[in-house]
């Protein structure tokens, strides 16, 4: 969105609702039998919401170019690692 000429503001916002339909796990013990875990996994890396937020604007320009300022921030919920076990604790984090 155009502030004013030469500034500009934006703001994104993501959801994601990732999970397993199916998910079945020995812990690679030999003879043990395979048990679906997809209730208690949650895709890895894969963040359930994201949010960002950008100004740009120009706050010079002369002959030999334009000064400008560029401020940027993003935060995303905390993921876990592949086959983890989903945490409960909705933390923000920037990143």
């Amino acid at each position: 969105m155009r502030v004013t000429d030469g500034w500009t503001f934006a703001l994104n916002y993501g959801y994601l609702d990732a999970s397993f339909d199916k998910y079945l796990d020995n812990s690679f013990a030999p003879g043990r039998p395979a048990i679906d875990t997809a209730d208690n996994r949650l895709p890895g890396y894969a963040p359930e919401n994201t949010f960002g937020a950008n100004l740009d604007g120009r706050l010079l320009e002369t002959q030999y170019g334009n000064l400008r300022l560029i401020v940027d921030y993003t935060c995303c919920s905390r993921t876990s690692p592949p086959g983890r076990a989903r945490s409960t604790c909705r933390c923000w984090s920037r990143t």
